[in-house]
Parts: C-alpha cells; structure tokens; sequence
C-alpha cells in the first residue's frame, strides 16, 4: 500500500567527516551482527524527530522523518528530513527548519540526559548502536550549522519523489540569509 502526498519537510545534512565514520560503523555492524535493523542514521534520524516533536510541540501523529541518501557529483550524501504527516504539512517542519539549531542542541540534551549506559530504543532507538557516536555525530552537525550563514531548503517535487524512492529529475531550493546569489557561487555549481 502507497500513500502519495506533498508536504513540507525541513532536510539536515549530515556533515562528510560523520558520513564517512557511519558508514563504516554500520559495515561493522552488518559483518558483526549479520543484518542490521537500524543504523547510525536512523539514530540521528530518531533523535532528531523526538527532539523536533518537543520543540515544535507536536507528536507521532504530526511528524516523521526519514534519511535521505543523495548522489551528489559522484559521492554519496546523507540528509535527514522531518516533514509534516499532513497532505501540504501543517507547519511543523517549518517550524523545524526555523529552528534547526534549537533542534540538533535538544536532541544532544535528551541523549546526554538519558540514564541508559551506551543506548537504548528510548534515546536512540535501539540497544545496538552506542549513543556516544550518535552524540558525536549531532554535535558535528551542530557545529556545521552554526558555520553556515546561509540556510537552504529542498522544496518541490524532488522531496516527495524521494520518499516514494523515484527518480529525482531535479531539484529546487529555497535559500535564507544570503546577501546576493554571488555568495553561494563559490559553494559550487548552480
């Protein structure tokens, strides 16, 4: 069963330095362990959706999120979306992406805050990863944004398409805080 719908979601790009230090801890992992239920990603995806749930007052029923796995100029790149659960979204994931930073920093609290040892299915949704690299990784991400003035969003049909695993043909960005269009050039190709 296939549900279709356009929303609005807030995307979080993971950092390159944690990119590359996950994907070689779910390798382990899956050698280890055989197959893995969750990964790394999905963790800083959980963590991510509670702490966006706390912030933006909402609940299970209001908003998901999912990790994105782009092909960028021959390198593979991994986002975390929290989009709206409502056909057009109902102005969570805004809400999330205005305060993006606020987000990452609370789901850094909840997971320093929470009692269990290394992880849990409550912190970071599952016993076998450890919340020490998950804590890593949100505070990487952290610090990138806080590096970054500028503050872009995929809109359109590209985000729905990739929730519905579709061939993105394009796709369009919204971008905050920028003085001129001469400012993301050296970012790379527009």
């Amino acid at each position: 069963l296939v549900k279709e719908m356009i929303t609005e979601g807030a995307r979080i790009s993971v950092p390159k330095n944690v990119n590359q230090l996950f994907t070689y801890l779910n390798e382990t992992l899956t050698v280890n362990r055989g197959s893995q239920w969750k990964t790394y990603f999905d963790a800083l995806a959980y963590s991510l959706l509670n702490a966006a749930q706390m912030v933006t007052m909402s609940g299970k029923s209001d908003i998901n999120a999912a990790c994105l796995v782009e092909n960028v100029s021959d390198s593979i790149e991994i986002a975390v979306c929290i989009y709206d659960l409502y056909e057009g979204g109902l102005g969570f994931a805004e809400k999330v992406y205005e305060v993006y930073e606020q987000v990452v920093e609370q789901a850094i609290t909840m997971l320093k805050g929470c009692q269990c040892k290394s992880g849990c299915p409550v912190c970071i949704g599952d016993y076998n990863l450890l919340k020490e690299y998950v804590i890593w990784g949100l505070e990487n991400i952290f610090e990138d944004l806080k590096s970054k003035q500028a503050k872009p969003i995929v809109v359109g049909g590209c985000v729905r398409d990739s929730f519905l695993n579709k061939e993105i043909k394009d796709y369009d960005i919204e971008v905050y805080n920028i003085d001129s269009i001469d400012s993301l050039k050296s970012g790379g190709r527009l």
